[in-house]
């Protein structure tokens, strides 16, 4: 809005901070401990905090246009709206797997039921054939 540049020591400050945050997204999805599909808002956030310091004029047009007073009520609400995007994306994929799992569990229970009629019905022949190779009292192994 007038101008002015964010001083030297700020700039370092947000550098570091996005280039860690960057750092850490990295490690975390090549240890797996993250997928890709939510690192890319991590990432975006990282980088965009980086290349404000160099296009704070940015900052400050885009101040001008939604009508905030400083700069840094525009970078809370951007955040802000960054984590309310997170938010959303994270509520839609445990959406997604709640009802995976319960498809999951609905097949599974079928699965269990077919098993035990299966045990059942194995149990039923095994009870009503005879044992070959017994001998009875006529000592006959075919005769009882």
């Amino acid at each position: 809005m007038n101008g002015a540049e964010i001083p030297a020591n700020q700039k370092v400050f947000i550098i570091i901070t996005g280039l860690v945050l960057l750092c850490i997204v990295i490690e975390l999805v090549r240890r797996r401990k993250m997928l890709e599909q939510y690192s890319a808002l991590w990432i975006l956030i990282g980088v965009l905090s980086v290349i404000f310091v160099w296009l704070y004029p940015l900052v400050e047009w885009i101040t001008a246009l939604i009508g905030a007073g400083w700069t840094t009520s525009t970078i809370l609400f951007g955040a802000t709206l960054a984590l309310l995007l997170l938010n959303l994306q994270i509520c839609v994929k445990i959406s997604e797997f709640q009802y995976n799992i319960k498809d999951i569990v609905q097949e599974l229970a079928m699965l269990a039921d077919q098993v035990q009629k299966m045990q059942e019905n194995a149990g039923r022949r095994n009870r009503n054939t005879p044992v070959s190779g017994t001998t009875h009292a006529s000592g006959d192994p075919d005769t009882p």
